[in-house]
């Protein structure tokens, strides 16, 4: 090899930098290690709360968390709507399977004899 294609050679290889497989987490400090873990302990009440409040068939339930809610003919955000209910409005899910389609769950309800379908992210149970 000749003396240029060699000096060629070696500077090419100092200029590689060798990749570190381990990789190293930096510790938190302490007072932010304790927020991690008290967002964790909230999460868990959380879940819990949202388990407690789940909705079922046959349950007496309102709309809130929005000022109008579709009551819609089908399952889906592109089901036609056959009714607007204002906030407030207390709904019984009836007694049929309820429908996850992507975009939310929906249950079955009927409303002054009318039967459609709404999304429950917009319900929240009635205490009795």
């Amino acid at each position: 090899m000749s003396t240029k294609k060699k000096v060629a050679s070696e500077a090419a290889e100092e200029t590689v930098n060798p990749v570190s497989e381990e990789v190293v987490q930096p510790d938190l400090p302490a007072e932010k290690a304790a927020l991690a873990e008290h967002k964790a302990e909230v999460n868990e009440e959380e879940v819990a709360d949202l388990e407690e409040a789940a909705l079922c068939t046959g349950q007496l339930v309102r709309v809130e968390f929005c000022g109008s809610l579709n009551l819609r003919k089908t399952p889906g955000m592109h089901a036609p709507v056959l009714q607007v209910l204002p906030a407030g409005t207390e709904l019984l899910i009836d007694p049929l399977e309820w429908v996850a389609d992507g975009t939310g769950v929906w249950f079955p309800v009927t409303v002054d004899g009318v039967n459609g379908f709404v999304n429950g992210q917009y319900l929240s149970p009635v205490e009795v």
